[in-house]
């Protein structure tokens, strides 16, 4: 059996057990690394080739995606991944980051449950980037962080590992301060991303290596070891040091709400219906034995 066709078997033991699941999206401003991200995430599982991640771009499959080189329409892929001895389904769907398409933003947002915010180190926080914030948290999904395209600040803008340092807090600084002013009181005191705590990575999706703080203490890999990396061009020796499919999925199962966790801050904002009846109870406790209820996410004209 191939590593893909064990991905499914794997992914089909897990369906029922709701711990072990993450339903999951990735959201940001245009060309700030969405798809790249999600490729790299579906290498990792042995989904697609690891040297063409990146440039196949798995989730772009209609032909103007690839021609224009953005996504247009989100596109939903399932991975398995290990975690401190157990084993979790996560279900990933990759978002449009231009403007014209946002709607389909939304509608990606009534289907998970945490997502993934990238943002580009060089450009920071951008226009978009504030606008897939606020829907998320509008949806109440929980957000964790990825800066991305670190060797831009290296190799581009020539910045010290003490800059690179300062721009990373300027903008978790930024994302911070829209989760505040985006939430209500109680969650805007909880949902803050945290260097610390490890709901903050940074890396190159494209060059399929990702750390977080947590992960640097661990291996003892530094600020001055990446900023090395980048300027000789060896990111392949850090990717092997810190894959990135390891260090972002073990964010999003640590920080990043279950099911059964996320449907009780999520249902009574997302469904205006009565919370005690057998719909409403069913709906918060993810009861699959309980009534059927749809929510349209994605509409195709045929």
């Amino acid at each position: 059996m191939g590593r893909k066709e064990d991905n499914i078997k794997k992914a089909q033991t897990l369906l029922h057990q709701k711990e072990r699941i993450r339903n999951i999206g990735t959201a940001a401003h245009v060309d700030h690394g969405k798809t790249t991200l999600s490729d790299s995430l579906i290498a990792g599982a042995g989904m697609i080739s690891e040297e063409l991640a990146g440039q196949q771009l798995f989730m772009d499959f209609d032909e103007q995606e690839q021609a224009r080189g953005i996504t247009i329409n989100a596109a939903i892929a399932s991975m398995v991944h290990d975690f401190e001895g157990g084993q979790f389904l996560i279900n990933l769907i990759d978002t449009p980051g231009h403007v014209d398409f946002g709607g389909d933003v939304t509608r990606a947002m009534r289907a998970i449950d945490g997502v993934i915010i990238l943002d580009d180190a060089v450009e920071g926080i951008m226009p978009q980037t504030e606008t897939v914030i606020r829907q998320a948290l509008k949806e109440r999904v929980r957000p964790v962080l990825f800066i991305n395209k670190v060797d831009r600040l290296v190799n581009e803008l020539k910045i010290s590992p003490d800059q690179m340092q300062q721009r990373f807090q300027k903008i978790i600084g930024v994302v911070n301060d829209r989760i505040r002013k985006f939430l209500p009181e109680d969650l805007g005191a909880k949902w803050p991303v945290n260097v610390e705590a490890g709901s903050v990575a940074f890396g190159s999706a494209y060059h399929k290596w990702a750390l977080s703080v947590p992960y640097m203490k661990r291996t003892g890999i530094t600020f001055k070891d990446v900023y090395k990396h980048c300027q000789e061009g060896t990111m392949k020796e850090l990717a092997k040091k810190a894959p990135l499919h390891n260090v972002v999925l073990n964010m999003v199962i640590r920080h990043l709400p279950n099911p059964l966790e996320a449907q009780k801050t999520r249902i009574p904002v997302i469904w205006k219906g009565d919370l005690e009846s057998p719909i409403g109870k069913a709906m918060m406790t993810v009861d699959e034995n309980g009534p059927v209820g749809f929510m349209v996410t994605k509409i195709i004209v045929d």
